[in-house]
């Protein structure tokens, strides 16, 4: 008997370690356009229920904490509702208004929250105030009419050492005082950056190719998948390896060669997002749980 479908698929995750992580999952009930978001947790293989956010959540991550210490867990709703939950206690919201369209990525860089969406509009979170600033000066473009532009991922170094990323091969870098256009190595949607542990800037999206470079030394394409077709949607750095999410096939870059991850697991798999801790990598997509400690590889069923 085929198993039964599983009534949610994953669209977020958030590594806490080997044993445990937490997903945004959305349920197929409501189609493509979402109006509730179920965060559900798995701990020692056993799958449960966080909470359910009335608005559609693609941003999704914890903050940095210290040693031993599991960080806050933020949850960005399309809207601009940023809805945050210290460990075991409960969750605070901010509410913020995109001045076009909606809010597509949040990250964390030297301990602020930044998130980014339609028209290269882009935010700063403060803490001590509890709210949003605008940080998008010559990079916002005032919606007329069709949307043009939009910032699909950001990272950095340092406050002072930002870059964002999206459509038409979008990139740009925050100096701490300003904002500018770097000169990109695709015109091709790049749908992630991150900034790795080897100091390095890496690019990836729907062409295919992995750049990696910065800011004053500029791009070289670091690899490229078989056939140049994959479209790469997250990037994680992972025991000193930086993997990619390439949709049917997870992708791995050890510093010299971009090629497919090998994974002896029966059975479908799809890889759309990734997250890792100090011990484990995450993989998910759409009915997809996996999780990989650098020698083992281990699936997890969908909860019912």
């Amino acid at each position: 008997m085929a198993d039964a479908h599983p009534d949610s698929y994953i669209t977020c995750v958030i590594a806490d370690t080997g044993d445990q992580a937490l997903f945004v999952t959305h349920l197929y009930c409501e189609g493509g356009d979402p109006s509730i978001s179920r965060i559900m947790m798995i701990r020692d293989r056993t799958w449960y229920h966080v909470e359910d956010i009335d608005t559609p959540v693609y941003a999704f991550l914890a903050r940095r904490a210290g040693a031993g210490a599991l960080g806050d867990i933020c949850a960005l709703g399309r809207s601009g509702r940023l809805r945050m939950r210290t460990r075991g206690q409960l969750p605070r919201e901010a509410a913020l208004t995109p001045k076009a369209g909606y809010l597509a990525c949040m990250n964390e860089v030297d301990g602020v929250l930044y998130a980014a969406g339609t028209q290269n509009q882009l935010y700063r979170y403060s803490d001590e105030e509890g709210r949003w600033h605008e940080q998008d000066a010559g990079l916002y473009a005032p919606l007329d009419g069709q949307v043009e532009r939009m910032l699909l991922a950001i990272d950095g170094f340092a406050h002072d050492d930002l870059y964002a990323v999206g459509w038409n091969g979008a990139l740009w870098h925050w100096d701490g005082a300003s904002w500018s256009a770097l000169a990109s190595p695709t015109t091709a949607q790049l749908n992630a950056v991150l900034c790795g542990g080897d100091g390095q800037v890496y690019l990836a999206g729907s062409c295919g190719r992995l750049f990696r470079g910065a800011r004053a030394d500029g791009w070289t394409v670091a690899g490229t998948a078989a056939g140049g077709a994959a479209v790469f949607n997250d990037m994680a750095w992972f025991q000193g390896r930086l993997y990619l999410a390439g949709g049917a096939t997870l992708f791995v870059y050890d510093g010299a060669t971009l090629a497919p991850c090998p994974i002896a697991l029966d059975g479908r798999k799809t890889f759309n997002r990734l997250s890792a801790c100090g011990d484990a990598l995450w993989c998910t997509g759409n009915e997809s749980v996996l999780v990989f400690d650098g020698a083992t590889w281990v699936r997890h069923g969908m909860p019912e």
